[in-house]
């Protein structure tokens, strides 16, 4: 998910370079992959994803409950010898059922990689401060996102470390570790138990 949206800012930046057309400016890159897992980002952002997949699945196991009893009601009304039209009756309900489950499950999907999305913006938009900051005090004019396409990038210009170590002992960081693992940890407990 990271690499996907680092392409895309990626190509961003370099239309803007070639617009900018400068190539006095200094550049620093930043992977944004290294600094979410090494201030425990994205083991958090797993985590929120889990719990909200943890949530669904139970609420798409008691609606496939329910369908099931439908169901099953159904075939004890219809007996043991249901006419043609009660078997077609209990084929479309079937039917239906299986869309419904199907439809829902394409939603749960989707909301999760929706969320999936959210935490990496909501990632990335924290860490602008700290990047503008760090990008600053090394007088770097651009900051670029790593990715995969680069084949050499000088650890000079790589300020991933940098950003790391001023979130890490930022006194606001420095209160929340606690706070963020046990959240977690509550919000991870309390899906498991619904």
């Amino acid at each position: 998910m990271f690499k996907a949206i680092a392409a895309l800012a990626v190509t961003m930046l370099v239309i803007v370079g070639v617009l900018w057309n400068d190539s006095n400016h200094s550049v620093a890159m930043i992977d944004l992959d290294k600094v979410a897992n090494e201030i425990g980002r994205t083991e958090l952002n797993s985590d929120k994803v889990q719990c909200f997949v943890t949530v669904e699945e139970g609420k798409l196991n008691e609606l496939r409950k329910e369908l099931n009893k439908v169901i099953e009601d159904l075939k004890k009304e219809q007996g043991s010898k249901p006419s043609k039209k009660q078997t077609q009756q209990l084929t479309l309900t079937i039917r239906r059922a299986d869309a419904e489950m199907q439809q829902r499950i394409s939603i749960v999907q989707k909301k999760a990689a929706d969320l999936k999305v959210s935490l990496v913006l909501n990632f990335r938009n924290e860490l602008i401060p700290t990047i503008k900051a760090v990008a600053k005090d090394g007088k770097f004019d651009v900051v670029e996102i790593l990715s995969p396409r680069q084949i050499y990038i000088n650890p000079e210009v790589d300020i991933s470390d940098e950003v790391v170590s001023r979130i890490l002992s930022s006194p606001k960081r420095k209160a929340e570790p606690s706070k963020s693992k046990s959240t977690a940890e509550q919000s991870k407990a309390s899906a498991v138990g619904k």
